[in-house]
Order: C-alpha cells, then structure tokens, then sequence
C-alpha cells in the first residue's frame, strides 16, 4: 500500500503514473494552445506588416502621383507663359511691321481718291479693302495680346468689329444680339481667333454670294456650351456645290479644334450657320 496513491475524483481513482499521464496530456494540450497562439499573433502580425506595406506602397504611388501633377501643372504653366510672350512679340510685330504699313497704304489712297476723282471707285474700293485688312490685323493683335479672353470681352470685341465693318453702309441690314455674356466663363486666345476667324468668313461669303438684305449675328452662352449663329435671308446655296466649298471646310475644321462643330441650312429663304464649342465657368 505505500506504493499506492488514492485520489477521489468524483469517484474515480487515479494511481500515480495515471496523474503523471494526466499531467503531461494537460502540459502538452496547454502547449499546443500556446503553439497555436503564437502563430496565430505571427499570422496577425505578418498581415498587419502586409497591410501597413500595402498602405505605404499605396501612399507613396499617391504622393508620386501628387507630385507628377504638380510638375506637370507647372510645366502647363510655363508653356502657357511662353507661349504668352511669343504671342506678345508676333503681335508687336505685326504692330509696327505690317500695321504701320497698312496704314500708310491707306494714307496714300486717301490722298490719291482725292486727287484723281477718275478712278476714284477703284480706289475707294481699294482703299477700303485694305482698311478690312487692317482692321482684321487690329483684333488679331487684340486677341494675341491676352493670356485669356472673358466672353463679355470678346462679345464687345465682336461688336465692334461688326460696327466698324458696317460704318457707312446700309445693306444688307445688320442684326446683333448677345444673350449672357460673363466674365466667369473663358476663352483661350486660341479659340478666340477661331471664333473671329469664323465670323468673318461667314459674312463675306454673304456679302459676295447671297444677295441678302439682312444678316443676323448672334451669339448665345449657355454654359456648359456657346452658340455662334450666323444667318441670312438670301438665295441660298447648296454646299456640295458650292464654290466656296474650301471655306466652308476650314470653318469646319476650326470649330472641330475648338471641341465643337458646326452646323449648315441652307434654301431659297436664306443660310443658318451655327457653331456650338464648349465653355465651363
């Protein structure tokens, strides 16, 4: 009996060496428990350290990112301000180049309508050609003068342009209306020239084609867009005839690097062109 140990377990008798597996089963589930523990804080960890690399990773393709913006902001910038100044030098140019030409030439008419009354109707119509000419230089300039054009500013340019092309002649009658001008919505230069340069192709072709007695310009911003029409009660034309079937395709093409495109009617009651480029404020 002193070889024997009895332990009373709810009524079960254990001997010594059944404790002894009893303890080592415990030690060993406890040590399992711990096993599993320890990889599953290493699991937890080596999935945080993941984690936080995949976030570092992706902060830095931010900031990367972040960064090739601001630089490519700052090279847009300096483009657009030496472009700016190339501007401003090819408009000085014309200025004092091709301007003071311009009116030099028109100078000597005025005195030659006045002294040779003979061909005095060849040189007023020469004479004031090249005042078109001149006048056509003058917004060029403008327009190349400016960083940027608000649309009040090139709806007032518009005008004036359109006045000065009507001083002194009654027909065809001139209607100008503009709806919204703003000086929050503006325009690049670029578009600008195009806008003017569409202009005034469509009146000539008016004034040489279609024997009108009325010409409506109108100019509509309604952002997100801006409508230019042009319109007409003459003869009409067909355009896949048309002769000046060149022009037409050029007004389409600046409209088309204006993001925008235009539109043509034409009958016996006249010709509509409008033009729709986007705008933002």
């Amino acid at each position: 009996m002193a070889n024997i140990i009895l332990v009373n377990l709810n009524a079960v008798y254990l001997t010594v060496p059944d404790i002894l597996l009893l303890r080592i089963a415990l030690t060993a589930q406890v040590l399992l428990i711990s096993i599993g523990w320890i990889f599953r804080q290493k699991e937890i960890r080596d999935t945080q350290d993941k984690q936080t690399l995949l976030y570092l990773e992706q902060q830095k393709a931010f900031w990367d990112a972040e960064r090739e913006l601001q630089e490519l902001k700052i090279s847009s910038l300096r483009i657009s301000n030496e472009l700016h100044v190339q501007r401003e030098h090819l408009a000085r140019d014309l200025h004092d180049g091709i301007g003071s030409q311009l009116t030099h030439i028109i100078s000597r008419l005025d005195i030659l309508s006045i002294s040779d009354n003979s061909q005095q109707k060849q040189l007023k119509q020469l004479r004031d050609f090249t005042r078109d000419i001149n006048q056509n230089l003058r917004e060029t300039i403008w327009i190349l003068n400016k960083k940027e054009v608000t649309c009040s500013q090139f709806a007032l340019r518009l005008h004036g342009y359109l006045q000065n092309l009507w001083e002194g002649q009654q027909y065809p009658q001139l209607t100008w209306h503009c709806s919204n001008p703003s000086e929050n919505i503006i325009l690049s230069p670029e578009v600008a020239v195009h806008l003017m340069r569409l202009t005034q192709e469509a009146i000539a072709n008016i004034i040489k084609h279609a024997q009108a007695d009325e010409i409506v310009v109108e100019l509509r911003i309604n952002p997100p867009q801006l409508n230019l029409v042009i319109k007409d009660n003459g003869i009409g034309f067909d355009p896949e005839k048309s002769s000046y079937g060149f022009g037409l395709e050029n007004m389409r093409k600046r409209a088309a690097e204006m993001g925008g495109g235009m539109d043509l009617k034409s009958g016996n009651s006249g010709t509509e062109i409008q033009v729709i480029i986007p705008v933002t404020t």
